[in-house]
């Protein structure tokens, strides 16, 4: 009973020393791991202690660290992509949206300028031209910051150039109508 009891603690004893040893992870990288995400603040013998960007500290058992899949975000550099999608109306030139993308894409502070930032056309959607915008930084802490502000000067962009960011638009075509609906409609059109 005890043996069995201890089989826990004992794994991840033995995990803790893999962890110290290989270092798939260190103190201060931004892991994702068993469905949590945040910077390890330390690794014990048993456990290891994670702060999620919400301000929690989890505590993580070793086994469960070297038997789930750990993706180690800050590893070897700290180098994070930006992407941002945006939709237009479908009346604008996809070659000239891309292009202001792009220079929009270069102009924001903490945008790295190589690998220089890609723009794509990602689909026809329903009421958009969708694009995506991929670009890169070297400020892992501050990737959403980043984000943020491109976000804000391609929509100042769009608006300057005259370029529609489209609502959802439903069009609705009506086979039958109620003589009531009809009169009421008609009362609508005429004016007052």
């Amino acid at each position: 009973g005890i043996g069995l009891g201890l089989q826990n603690v004992v794994a991840n004893f033995v995990s803790g020393l893999i962890l110290m040893f290989e270092r798939p992870i260190r103190p201060g990288d931004v892991v994702d791991t068993a469905g949590v995400t945040g910077r390890v603040l330390s690794i014990g013998m048993r456990a290891t202690t994670l702060q999620t960007f919400e301000g929690a500290e989890v505590v993580v058992p070793n086994d469960s660290m070297l038997s789930n899949n750990i993706t180690n975000w800050t590893l070897l550099n700290t180098d994070r992509r930006v992407d941002l999608d945006v939709g237009v109306a479908y009346s604008a030139d996809p070659t000239t949206v891309q292009r202001l993308l792009a220079q929009v894409a270069k102009s924001v502070d903490g945008i790295l300028p190589s690998p220089e930032p890609v723009v794509l056309f990602l689909r026809f959607n329903q009421s958009s031209l969708d694009f995506g915008i991929r670009s890169w930084t070297s400020d892992f802490g501050n990737w959403r910051t980043i984000q943020s502000q491109l976000a804000v000067k391609v929509h100042a962009a769009l608006k300057e150039a005259g370029i529609e960011i489209p609502y959802p638009q439903h069009d609705l075509h009506l086979r039958t109508v109620s003589p009531q609906a009809r009169a009421d409609l008609s009362a609508i059109e005429r004016p007052a």
